[in-house]
């Protein structure tokens, strides 16, 4: 299988700038071949509502690509 590369100096940056994190992110990486990057934005959505206004204005805004990404957790 095919994985995506990671790119060092991005790992280095956040070896050192977050050691505790950066284990479980390592982890992701070797065992479930997912590179991290830099440059990226994460959103924290309690409920559906307000992530899919953000999603639809977030497409409305593009100017060259979308990359949306989701997850949904419930909580029983």
């Amino acid at each position: 299988m095919e994985s995506l590369v990671q790119d060092d100096e991005t790992m280095d940056i956040f070896e050192q700038s977050a050691p505790h994190e950066f284990t479980m992110f390592k982890y992701l990486k070797d065992y479930a071949l997912f590179p991290f990057y830099k440059d990226t934005e994460t959103k924290f959505f309690a409920d559906a509502s307000s992530c899919y206004k953000s999603m639809v204005d977030d497409m409305w805004n593009a100017k060259e690509f979308i990359f949306l990404e989701y997850h949904a957790i419930e909580h029983k």
